[in-house]
């Protein structure tokens, strides 16, 4: 028998846009509750260190990149992305060992990742697409509530007809009669939605047009994706990637993906994503007042409701046990 305790296995978190990391500067990022410091390095990569330097425990964000080191503002110390100081100014023997935690960093689709076991994380989640020519845009956003909360208001349909109301759902009292199927593994939930060839909101008369139908999914650490099908082929992607700031804080990044259209995507992104921002917005304000309500109560226990058939899974596969919808899929029928 073996008695070997099976290490989970780590993943890839995407904490910043690339853009956002620039070579002479170290970035600030949260994530778990833990400062990091990136930073470019001469070789071309990222270096990912704890945002405390050891010797007097300024920030190394507030300091600057020397080499492809970050150099400390207080005394100048640099540290290289292996989290080993290299160099201790005016001192001119042995540099002493000296170590900060560092993670491993990496850049990809126009976001950069850490993790603390590159081995067992594998590779960073790969965007979906098909052969279409594409255009893609990325948003970042952070909501102050957990990533549980989060990822349930993107799968859950019901709040489009309230919180977004005219936008995505709701312009009128005509309604769809959508068929919504669940199942899983221990990993991920799959949702399909059929039947609603084209959402009533302004959305999606302006920029979508009829749909074959929509898939929804979630995986850790933390991935939703929405996908709109028509005719076999995508008409757009919608990947949302979330990680823990802290408990109560979450980062995201929507990478929205479209076809081009010989150009016509570009027209539609131009578009659209101002319209995505504002969804956004009405969600983390909803979100927000919605946490902050429940902290003010006594973190009250949660009131489910039939409807309610996203949530119990997600928090199964964040907890490492098999989701409902594995064991017993559902399907369901809603006028929406």
């Amino acid at each position: 028998m073996d008695d070997q305790i099976k290490k989970p296995r780590a993943y890839w978190h995407p904490v910043a846009l690339s853009k956002s990391l620039k070579r002479a500067k170290p970035l600030r990022i949260m994530l778990g509750g833990m400062a990091y410091a990136l930073f470019r390095t001469t070789a071309g990569g990222i270096g990912c260190v704890k945002d405390i330097c050891p010797h007097r425990f300024a920030r190394f964000s507030e300091g600057k990149v020397v080499g492809g080191e970050v150099q400390c503002p207080y005394h100048g110390c640099k540290f290289n992305a292996q989290g080993r100081c290299t160099e201790i100014p005016v001192h001119n023997g042995e540099v002493p060992n000296r170590f900060v935690k560092n993670l491993a960093a990496r850049e990809q689709d126009g976001l950069i990742y850490v993790t603390d076991d590159k081995d067992s994380a594998g590779e960073p989640h790969q965007l979906k697409w098909d052969d279409q020519p594409y255009v893609r845009r990325i948003i970042e956003n952070k909501v102050g509530t957990s990533l549980v909360n989060v990822a349930e208001n993107v799968l859950d349909p019901t709040h489009t007809l309230f919180v977004h109301k005219g936008l995505m759902r709701g312009l009128t009292d005509k309604t769809s009669r959508v068929t919504i199927d669940v199942n899983g593994n221990q990993e991920r939930i799959d949702i399909k939605f059929s039947g609603e060839d084209v959402q009533n909101g302004i959305v999606s008369r302006l920029l979508e047009g009829k749909r074959s139908y929509s898939t929804g999914s979630f995986e850790l650490p933390g991935i939703v994706e929405i996908e709109y099908w028509a005719n076999g082929k995508m008409k757009l992607a919608n990947t949302l990637m979330f990680s823990k700031i802290d408990e109560n804080t979450t980062r995201g990044f929507a990478v929205l993906t479209a076809p081009r259209q010989f150009g016509l995507g570009f027209v539609k992104a131009a578009v659209f994503i101002p319209l995505l921002k504002h969804i956004i917005k009405q969600d983390r304000v909803m979100m927000d007042m919605s946490h902050e309500n429940w902290e003010a109560n006594g973190r009250p226990n949660r009131a489910m409701s039939p409807t309610d058939f996203v949530r119990p899974n997600i928090e199964a596969i964040m907890s490492g046990i098999t989701p409902p919808a594995a064991i017993n899929p559902v399907r369901i029928v809603y006028e929406l």
